[in-house]
């Protein structure tokens, strides 16, 4: 019987975010993680999906359910300076 804890065995998969590749090793990963792993501030950007003509917003600490080749975007929500 094998378990998801053998070893040798990988369960990584690429997700999307802005055109990027992300691999990831977990089906549930909250906004602020995901964006961690691609390289933008999370406390500045959220996450945005967009399937079959609907968008969800993914901020924080919410949990989002991945599964490979699933595409983001990254929305800047900080403030921005006017001269």
């Amino acid at each position: 019987m094998s378990s998801n804890n053998d070893k040798g065995k990988s369960d990584n998969f690429i997700i999307f975010v802005d055109g990027e590749e992300v691999e990831v090793d977990n089906r549930t990963l909250t906004a602020n993680q995901i964006l961690n792993l691609s390289g933008i501030n999370s406390s500045t950007h959220f996450l945005k999906l967009t399937k079959g003509g609907k968008e969800e917003d993914f901020k924080g600490d919410a949990e989002v359910k991945l599964h490979p080749k699933i595409e983001f975007i990254s929305i800047y929500s900080g403030s921005t300076n006017v001269a």
